[in-house]
């Protein structure tokens, strides 16, 4: 789950679609209740605009961390 992750972070799509397959063949008794959701996701964000996601990420938990006084 660790590498589909960062697939999806850095917008590989067609590996994340790989490592899915592999997850639903390989480990299909611990995984097919939520796995349909990790394919839509993948989907979903396919479709979005081309950003760098881990950007925004370090951008978003910047903005989250207390202000040094």
């Amino acid at each position: 789950m660790r590498i589909l992750t960062e697939e999806l972070k850095c917008q590989h799509w067609d590996a994340a679609d790989e490592i899915h397959r592999s997850l639903m063949v390989d480990h299909i008794n611990e995984v097919n209740q939520w796995m349909v959701g990790i394919k839509r996701l993948i989907a979903e964000t396919r479709k979005l605009p081309t950003v760098d996601l881990a950007l925004e990420e370090q951008e978003v938990a910047t903005q989250l961390e207390p202000e040094h006084q």
